[in-house]
């Protein structure tokens, strides 16, 4: 009796440190998110500031050359000095705000999960003493149920923060096998999570349909343009990101496409199951019989589409 109430008591602590652990992982990536969040908010304090001090020089040397009847060469460069640092500028504000509100999404998930979590581990231990409770004379049956329980919790642990990692995870493989600089794999997070925050698709779904373009050798302005098509592409068929980000790089190889031609082939295949008795996955299986032979006789894909 002494050793099973002590096996319940160390199966018990198991599980209850794991979702201890569980938490600690979330508060650290949740603090993280913020500070990404408030660097976030910075940069686009700071770029506002130079839109705003370049606009103020730009409408003074407007200002001058309007009083002088004529602009030197040197105003006339400065004009276009300025105006295209008002366009970078602006560019870079409208994508810090887009990547801030993914950002703003991940951090209400990551505070939701964690006061889930420590709601589950509430009810964990109130159920724990429960049993204790109610079966002081059963240490061999309390000591299994101990058993399964912190193997559960530990399992939903796993589950809850998986999430994050295969991001992660996902993101370094697209930039080990795209071969992209710091900078633009930067730019493919925050695609990836932008589509996360907009889409019924989820950042790291995302992150795996950029790897396929990855490994089809796309390059990241490619991987970015033709994203978006794939997303609707998927969304209307049904079929998973990774399975349509497939079929869209072999086909576009089968009929001899440049990568470039990505959204056009995936809003192709849209619209011809929204304009047809077939599916885009049945549409992909009639291309996989027929694609690489009607090419190579000079059919174009609307062609041997339409047939």
């Amino acid at each position: 009796m002494a050793e099973s109430g002590r096996s319940f008591v160390t199966n018990f602590g198991a599980g209850t440190k794991s979702f201890e652990a569980g938490i600690d992982r979330m508060t650290e990536s949740l603090r993280k998110l913020q500070k990404e969040y408030k660097n976030n908010t910075k940069e686009q304090k700071a770029a506002s500031k130079e839109i705003k001090d370049a606009e103020k020089e730009l409408a003074l040397l407007e200002k001058e050359i309007q009083k002088n009847g004529k602009a030197t060469e040197g105003q006339k460069k400065r004009q276009e000095e300025l105006n295209d640092v008002i366009r970078e500028a602006k560019k870079k504000l409208d994508d810090l705000k887009i990547a801030q509100a993914g950002l703003k999404n991940e951090i209400d998930s990551t505070k939701k999960k964690i006061e889930e979590q420590k709601n589950a581990m509430e009810k964990y231990k109130t159920s724990i003493d429960q049993i204790k409770d109610s079966a002081k004379d059963m240490g061999k049956d309390i000591a299994a149920a101990g058993a399964a329980a912190a193997a559960g919790m530990m399992v939903l642990d796993k589950v809850i923060f998986s999430t994050g990692k295969e991001f992660t995870a996902t993101m370094s493989e697209v930039g080990a096998i795209s071969g992209a600089s710091a900078e633009q794999l930067e730019q493919l997070e925050q695609a990836a999570r932008k589509y996360g925050a907009t889409t019924q698709f989820s950042a790291s779904e995302a992150a795996q349909a950029l790897k396929y373009m990855a490994l089809a050798g796309w390059d990241v302005q490619t991987s970015m343009t033709a994203l978006p098509g794939i997303l609707d592409l998927a969304a209307a068929s049904g079929m998973d990101l990774a399975e349509a980000s497939d079929m869209v790089t072999d086909y576009l190889s089968a009929f001899g496409m440049e990568a470039d031609k990505a959204a056009y082939m995936a809003d192709l295949m849209t619209y011809a199951q929204s304009n047809s008795n077939t599916s885009a996955k049945q549409l992909g299986e009639a291309w996989g019989n027929c694609a690489a032979n009607l090419s190579a006789a000079g059919q174009d894909v609307e062609t041997v589409t339409a047939m």
